[in-house]
Formats: C-alpha cells, structure tokens, sequence
C-alpha cells in the first residue's frame, strides 16, 4: 500500500528528525555520533514513508561502514538554480571505510553487497524509490576516509518519467575533504 501511496507536499525537517529517531536504535550499540545541518525551507512532493526506508537506509549503511564508531553528518539544504529553489539536497557522509571505485558503479545494482549479512537490496530499492519521483542520486567516495551520498529531490515531484531509470545516478567519483566540522 505504500508503495502506491500518493505523493504529498512535505517540509524535509520533521522527516529527518523522525529518520533519526528511529535509526538511533540501530545504531545504539556504535559510537556513532550523528551531526545534523538541517537548513532545507523548500517542500518537496514524496511519499513521506518510501523517503524514511531510503534515509534510514543509507544512515544505517553509513554506520555499518564505519569501525564501530565515527561521525555521520546528515545536511538538507535548498536546490537553486538560477537564484530559484527548486527541490532540496540531502547529503549522508561518513568516515567509514569507503567505497573502492570499481564497485561505486554496481552498488545500486540489486543484490550486489560487500556486507557477509546484507541482501544487495537497500540502495537498489533506494535508488528506484528517488527515481520514481524524478530525484538523483548521487555517490563520491574515499577509501578509507569515507563517502558521500546526495539525493535531489524536486518542489514537484517528475513521476512516470519516460526516461532510462538510470538517467538520475551520477557518480561524482573520489573526494579527498573530509572535514566537514
């Protein structure tokens, strides 16, 4: 039934802060501290439930990437272009342990993993869920400094786009900054 759910105008705040209610259980057992920048004003058309999975998803992925502790930022901002907003960016960063550049372009793949109890299926779903609402994704990654993920998501959502649905991944490739205090 939520899959199908209909798309509603949502402010992103309140969304993050409900995703990390409910992944500090998840990650409790870690040394994780989690930094927020929440400074998104512009609302975006999704279906509220499907961007909770994608969100818990890549913050349990980035805590899973790191050694039992570590920092994970989690920032929303305005997407403008040409001085106008048009959608919001999420970014999750870790310094876990990075993603090796020959496996960046298959990590959307389904059922492709690195983890021994994962099932290869969060960022593909996760992947499709942006996709279906005109979003992108986008990866760049460090090994052994961390990695970067950012979702676009438009004011009013590109449903049932004729497009390849792998016109939105974009892979940004290796960054070296990491500090993001």
């Amino acid at each position: 039934g939520e899959f199908n759910a209909p798309l509603e105008m949502h402010p992103m705040t309140p969304i993050i802060e409900e995703m990390l209610v409910l992944v500090r259980h998840s990650i409790q057992k870690q040394e994780v501290v989690l930094i927020t920048e929440l400074n998104a004003s512009c609302p975006v058309q999704v279906n509220r439930p499907q961007l909770l999975q994608v969100l818990i998803n890549l913050v349990v992925n980035a805590a899973h990437a790191m050694d039992g502790k570590g920092r994970i930022w989690v920032r929303t901002y305005d997407w403008v272009q040409q001085d106008m907003p048009i959608g919001v960016k999420i970014e999750v960063e870790d310094e876990g342990s990075g993603i090796a550049a020959e496996q960046l372009g298959r990590i959307f793949d389904p059922f492709y993993t690195t983890r021994k109890d994962g099932t290869g299926l969060g960022l593909s779903l996760s992947y499709g869920i942006i996709k279906r609402i005109g979003g992108t994704i986008e990866v760049s990654s460090t090994l052994g400094k961390g990695s970067l993920f950012t979702i676009g998501l438009y004011h009013e959502a590109k449903e049932d786009q004729q497009n390849n649905p792998y016109d939105g991944l974009h892979f940004a490739g290796n960054y070296s900054d990491m500090s993001a205090d």
